[in-house]
C-alpha cells in the first residue's frame, strides 16, 4: 500500500530537513509525495529538499522502490513558482528542465553547472570561467550592469560558493539557484551538489572525527584540507564560507547542511538540526543594502579573518578570495 508523506506548508530549511527525515523512515514499496500543503518556498528550502529527493531516490535504484509527486490542486502560486525553476522536472526526471531562463531582476531556476563547462580554454583559467559564469548569473538576478554594487556582491558570493563546491565535493556537476526580494532589498543563493560532504573533506586532513565538529571548522578562516604549499586548482584558503557566512551576519541568515547535520547562523545564533543529507547545500541570504560600500565590508573582513588564521594555524587568503574581479 502506497505511503504518502507530506511536503510542509512553508518549504524552508527546517521544514526540510523534518520532511526527508520522514521520507528517509518510511520503507512502503510505493511512496507519494503529496505536495498539496504547500503555499510558500523559498531557496533554502527548496534547493534542500531537491538535493534530499535526489539522492534519496538514487537509493531506491534497483530496488523495486518507487515514488512519485503529487501536486495537482496545490496553491497556484506556488505551484506556478516549482514549476518555474524546474523543480518538479529536477527531483522525478533527474536533468530534464535543468537551465531554464530566468525572470531578470525575480530569480534564477534551478541550474546545473557541469565541471567540463569550466574548464580552461583560450589561455583562461578555471577561475576565470568560474568568474564569468558568477558575473552572468548575478547580472540576471538582480537585472542590473556589473557595476551595480549588489551584482558585485551576489557575482562575489556565486564564485566562491561554486569554485568551493568544485574544489572540495569531488563531484562533476553543482546546481544552483537564487531568489531577489526586491521589496525586501533581500537576495538568496542556494546551490548544491551530491558529493561526499565537509566532513568527509576535512575529517582526513584535519583530523576531525566529529561531523559538527568539521562543519564548524569549515566556517573558519583558512581551514581547508589543502595546505600553504598545495592549495588545489582554484588557490582555495578556506576563505569562502567564511567570507559569506560573515556577510549573512550583517542582517541576513546562513545555512549550511550537510554530512547528516544542518547549521543554520542568524542573528548571530548557530544552531544544528539533524538532516539526512550526505551532500552539500549552502544557501545566503543576504540584505543587498549592504552591498552598498561591500567592497570596503569585504576588506574588513578579510583582515579580521586573516588575523584568526595567523592565531589558529590556517592558511592566509588567497588573491582569488580578496579580488572584486579579476
Amino acid at each position: 500500500m502506497p505511503e504518502t508523506i507530506d511536503i510542509p506548508g512553508k518549504l524552508q530549511a527546517h521544514s526540510a530537513a523534518a520532511f526527508l527525515q520522514a521520507l528517509q523512515a518510511t520503507t512502503a514499496d510505493e511512496v507519494i509525495l503529496n505536495f498539496r500543503p504547500l503555499t510558500f518556498a523559498e531557496p533554502s528550502g527548496v534547493m534542500t529538499s531537491a538535493m534530499g529527493i535526489r539522492a534519496w531516490a538514487r537509493g531506491l535504484r534497483n530496488t523495486g522502490r518507487t515514488f512519485r509527486c503529487e501536486y495537482e490542486a496545490i496553491e497556484p502560486s506556488a505551484q506556478h513558482y516549482l514549476e518555474n525553476l524546474g523543480y518538479f522536472a529536477f527531483v522525478q526526471d533527474g536533468y530534464s528542465g535543468i537551465n531554464r531562463p530566468g525572470n531578470p531582476g525575480q530569480f534564477l531556476p534551478l541550474t546545473r553547472i557541469l565541471r567540463e563547462q569550466l574548464e580552461p580554454r583560450d589561455g583562461e583559467s578555471m577561475q576565470d570561467r568560474i568568474e564569468e559564469r558568477s558575473e552572468e548569473l548575478a547580472q540576471v538576478l538582480c537585472d542590473a550592469d556589473v557595476s551595480d554594487e549588489a551584482v558585485q556582491q551576489l557575482r562575489y558570493c556565486f564564485r566562491e560558493l561554486i569554485r568551493n563546491a568544485f574544489e572540495h565535493a569531488r563531484v562533476e556537476a553543482v546546481y544552483l539557484m537564487a531568489q531577489r526580494y526586491a521589496k525586501a532589498n533581500e537576495a538568496e543563493i542556494a546551490i548544491g551538489d551530491l558529493g561526499c560532504g565537509i566532513h568527509a573533506t576535512l575529517r582526513e586532513a584535519r583530523n576531525l572525527p566529529d561531523a559538527r565538529e568539521a562543519i564548524l571548522a569549515a566556517l573558519q578562516p583558512g581551514i581547508s584540507r589543502f595546505t600553504e604549499h598545495n592549495r588545489g586548482e582554484h588557490g582555495n584558503s578556506g576563505y569562502g564560507l567564511w567570507v559569506t557566512s560573515e556577510f549573512c551576519r550583517l542582517e541576513g541568515r546562513f545555512h549550511l547542511a550537510t554530512s547528516h547535520e544542518l547549521l543554520s547562523i542568524k542573528d548571530h545564533q548557530t544552531s544544528f538540526t539533524p538532516i539526512p543529507l550526505q551532500g552539500t547545500v549552502v544557501s545566503v541570504r543576504l540584505n543587498t543594502l549592504h552591498a552598498r560600500g561591500w567592497a570596503t565590508t569585504l576588506d574588513t573582513i578579510i583582515a579580521r579573518g586573516e588575523a584568526i588564521a595567523a592565531k589558529n594555524g590556517g592558511l592566509s587568503a588567497s588573491s582569488a578570495s580578496k579580488r572584486v574581479r579579476l
